[in-house]
């Protein structure tokens, strides 16, 4: 894994005994070294993603929670809402296309007709949707 048995046992506190102590697809050596991620945490910036899918299979930033800084955590975009977390406006529309979306209808049928989405999106983010 790129690490002698005595900087894994003396100084990184890693298993001289596997390549990669916490398992997240990245090789001791490569955290340390390359990635500069914890070997010992398995998604060293929290995002809800393994270093290693940061690295090998999302291109993500393994440092930091929210690579497009669009506001939603890598993990969140890959496994919840299926966004791109290297683009923070998947859909290309910007704010315009999302003012021009919301101003079609109220999109409560979105939410079981329980509440009014522009009103309520309006009062959150009134930078992006205006008056």
């Amino acid at each position: 894994d790129g690490l002698n048995d005595g900087e894994e046992i003396k100084t990184y506190e890693t298993d001289p005994l596997k390549e990669d102590t916490d398992g997240d697809g990245l090789n001791d050596g490569d955290e340390i070294k390359t990635y500069e991620t914890d070997p010992l945490n398995d998604d060293y910036d929290g995002d809800g993603l393994k270093d290693g899918d940061e690295v090998l299979e999302y291109r993500t930033d393994p440092l930091k929670e929210d690579t497009d800084e669009d506001g939603l955590k890598d993990g969140e975009e890959v496994l919840q809402h299926k966004t791109d977390p290297l683009d923070g406006d998947t859909d290309g529309l910007g704010s315009r296309g999302h003012r021009a979306w919301c101003a079609r209808s109220d999109r409560s049928d979105l939410f079981g007709g329980s509440l009014d989405f522009r009103r309520r999106a309006a009062a959150r983010r009134p930078d992006v949707l205006g008056p």
